[in-house]
């Protein structure tokens, strides 16, 4: 069964992981992270990803000053300093 899906190397690397693996699942089954999860897939799935209008500098510029784009930008950087501190 697995090992139609699965080379015998594949289940090595699967076992010498299997702690990380448990522990990433249970981060991503917390419900405060189920909810982010689902509202950033609900929020790709309502937009139209074939029709996305081109902008220039001059107008993520001018995007960027919204409340709402100032917000996730400060979102996004702090995530990033976070982030890179566990890459340390």
């Amino acid at each position: 069964m697995l090992w139609n899906i699965f080379g015998p190397q594949d289940v090595r690397l699967l076992a010498d992981n299997v702690v990380t693996i448990l522990e990433t699942v249970k981060s991503m089954t917390q419900p405060d992270m189920l909810s982010a999860m689902n509202n950033a897939l609900t929020v790709f799935k309502s937009m139209d990803t074939t029709n996305i209008k081109e902008m220039s500098m001059w107008g993520a510029f001018k995007a960027m000053r919204s409340k709402e784009m100032k917000k996730s930008i400060g979102f996004m950087i702090a995530f990033l300093q976070k982030l890179s501190k566990t890459m340390e």
